[in-house]
């Protein structure tokens, strides 16, 4: 009985780590996307920076443009390097960045051109590392007979990770406030580390299956 439930336990390993993976990897994220323009925009008596809408979307533009340019120099990077030898470099690039904004908790700048340069840093790290991700789907779990609705289904837990993380984050801030909302954030990097670290790689770049190991 327990060869038989080991068997269960390797056949299910590589599904339920690349479901955790799909799922994870954003945490961080999804927990600063809502929360990160909120505080941008926050009177300076609720700890935020006070910015004006109009503010917002000067900072919001220039991060976009930072996003652009590092989705790009991600895509070069793996492959350069290939997906295995630079997915934990690209979690962290995803991950790191997220400082920056308990960077300007702490400070309370007022000045619009370091908050934007600021944002641009947290922005480039997600362009950066957010192609990691992407990859992997593509790669280790849209191969095989039904890609379509396999990347579908990797793409939803990705979805689901963003919503739920979405739905809570304005509780959690609320809860604690902004600063240990973003220590929270930063904590919340290890299980994307640690989803990556164990990520399998199960598939070889061209879709087909690695070979058993004896």
């Amino acid at each position: 009985m327990l060869d038989r439930a080991g068997k269960w336990v390797r056949r299910a390993w590589v599904p339920l780590a690349v479901i955790a993976f799909a799922f994870l990897y954003r945490i961080g994220l999804g927990l600063l996307d809502k929360m990160g323009p909120l505080f941008i925009i926050d009177s300076r008596a609720n700890g935020g920076l006070g910015l004006s809408n109009q503010g917002l979307s000067v900072v919001n533009g220039f991060g976009t443009g930072a996003f652009i340019v590092a989705s790009v120099l991600g895509g070069l990077f793996v492959s350069r390097m290939g997906l295995k030898k630079s997915l934990l470099i690209l979690c962290l690039c995803v991950n790191i960045p997220n400082a920056t904004f308990l960077y300007l908790n702490q400070s309370l700048t007022d000045n619009i051109t370091i908050i934007t340069a600021v944002v641009m840093i947290e922005k480039f790290g997600w362009g950066f590392g957010a192609v990691g991700h992407m990859i992997y789907m593509m790669q280790q779990i849209a191969p095989g007979p039904y890609k379509t609705s396999h990347y579908a289904f990797a793409t939803g837990f990705m979805a689901l990770c963003m919503l739920l993380t979405g739905w809570v984050s304005g509780y959690i801030q609320k809860a604690v406030g902004y600063q240990w909302f973003f220590i929270i954030v930063m904590l919340a990097a290890g299980l994307s580390l640690l989803a990556t670290i164990l990520a399998p790689f199960h598939q070889n770049p061209d879709g087909t299956k690695q070979p058993a190991k004896a």
